[in-house]
C-alpha cells in the first residue's frame, strides 16, 4: 500500500468548484478535516451490550493553519473585518498533490473562526475552522 507524506498534500481554496482547482495551492502548516456521522448506542433495560446504533446528524469541519505572511488567505476568507454575510467557499485537499487520477476531497461551506498566534520567540502563525455543508470525494479530473 503507498503511503504519502504531508508535504506531498496539496490544499486550494475558491469561491466555487472550478475557481477553486484554477487557484494556485497555498502554502500551508497543517491541515485537518473532520466527519462525523454522531451514531449513538442505544441500550434496552440493563443490558450491557447496544441494542442498535443510532445514526445522528452528519458534521463536517476543517481546520488550516499556517505560517502568517503578508498575504491575507484565511483572514480574508473568515470575514475578519467584515461585518457583511459570510462568503461560501469551496476547499481542495490532495493528498497525493493536485495532479490527474489524485484524490480530491472537496468540501463546500464557510470559515467560522480564525486566529493568529504571535509569539516573541517564534513565527506567527494563523489558523481558521471551516464548516462544511457538503464534502465530495472523487479523482482529479
Amino acid at each position: 500500500m503507498t503511503t504519502f507524506s504531508g508535504w506531498e498534500c496539496d490544499i486550494k481554496i475558491g469561491t466555487s468548484a472550478s475557481n477553486m482547482r484554477g487557484e494556485t495551492a497555498i502554502a500551508w502548516q497543517s491541515a485537518e478535516f473532520d466527519f462525523k456521522n454522531n451514531c449513538s448506542r442505544t441500550h434496552i433495560g440493563g443490558q450491557r451490550i447496544p441494542e442498535e446504533i443510532k445514526e445522528g446528524l452528519i458534521e463536517v469541519a476543517a481546520k488550516i493553519a499556517r505560517w502568517y505572511r503578508a498575504e491575507t488567505v484565511l483572514s480574508d476568507r473568515a470575514g475578519v473585518g467584515d461585518t457583511g454575510a459570510l462568503t461560501e467557499y469551496w476547499i481542495g485537499i490532495y493528498p497525493e498533490g493536485y495532479a490527474p487520477n489524485n484524490i480530491e476531497y472537496m468540501m463546500h461551506g464557510k470559515f467560522d473562526t480564525y486566529k493568529m498566534n504571535a509569539k516573541h520567540d517564534s513565527r506567527t502563525g494563523e489558523e481558521s475552522d471551516f464548516m462544511c455543508v457538503d464534502i465530495a470525494v472523487a479523482d482529479v479530473a
